[in-house]
C-alpha cells in the first residue's frame, strides 16, 4: 500500500513503558521521489482522526522543521511527527514543497529522490509535553543518522563530468 522503494518499520520499547514507533519510507527518483500514502491520508484511511495539526521546529530556530499531528482512534491518542527529505533538503513539511524540492532536484540533474520519515507514541492523558520531547529526542537522532547516510547530492559539475566520463580530476 506504501509503494515506497525501501522502507523501515520499527516499534523501539522504553523500559519505563512507552513505545516509539519509527516509520521511514525512501521513494526513488525513478518514482519521483513523493509517496503515495501520505500522513494526512493514512490516518484518516485507518480509521485515525487528525485532532490537532501544527508545524513545530526542533533544534533551535535553525533545527529540523516537521509535522506534528495528534491522532485519536477508539479512545487511544498518538503524537506524531514527521517530515520529508530529498538529496537537496530536510524538514520539508508540505507535499509542494516536497515536489518543489523534485522539480528543482531534475532542473540541476541532482534527481529527484525522497524519504517521508514518520514517528509516533501514545499520547496518554496529562502527558503531552513528555511525548513530545520523546518524539524530539529522537526526531533529531534519525534526522543525524539520515544526515550521515543520505547520498551526497551530486553538484551540476559533477553530473555534467560523469555524463561525459571526466573525473574532474587531473593527471
Amino acid at each position: 500500500m506504501l509503494f515506497a522503494d525501501h522502507n523501515v518499520q520499527r516499534a523501539y520499547y522504553h523500559p519505563l513503558g512507552y513505545t516509539i514507533y519509527v516509520y521511514l519510507g525512501d521513494y526513488g527518483s525513478h518514482r519521483g521521489g513523493t509517496p503515495e500514502h501520505t500522513p494526512d491520508v493514512c490516518y484518516p484511511s485507518q480509521g485515525w482522526e487528525i485532532v490537532e495539526s501544527s508545524k513545530r521546529r526542533v533544534g533551535g530556530n535553525d533545527g529540523l522543521a516537521l509535522c506534528e499531528y495528534v491522532v485519536e482512534k477508539d479512545g487511544t491518542r498518538r503524537l506524531v511527527h514527521f517530515w520529508y527529505r530529498t538529496s537537496i533538503a530536510s524538514g520539508i513539511t508540505s507535499i509542494l514543497d516536497l515536489r518543489i524540492n523534485h522539480f528543482w532536484g531534475r532542473l540541476t540533474n541532482v534527481g529527484s529522490d525522497g524519504a517521508l520519515i514518520r514517528l509516533s507514541t501514545s499520547l496518554p492523558d496529562g502527558e503531552y509535553e513528555a511525548a513530545r520531547e520523546r518524539l524530539f529526542a529522537l526526531d533529531l537522532k534519525v534526522e543525524a543518522e539520515l544526515r550521515r547516510l543520505w547520498p551526497v547530492a551530486p553538484t551540476a559539475e559533477s553530473a555534467a563530468n560523469e555524463a561525459t566520463g571526466r573525473s574532474g580530476q587531473h593527471r
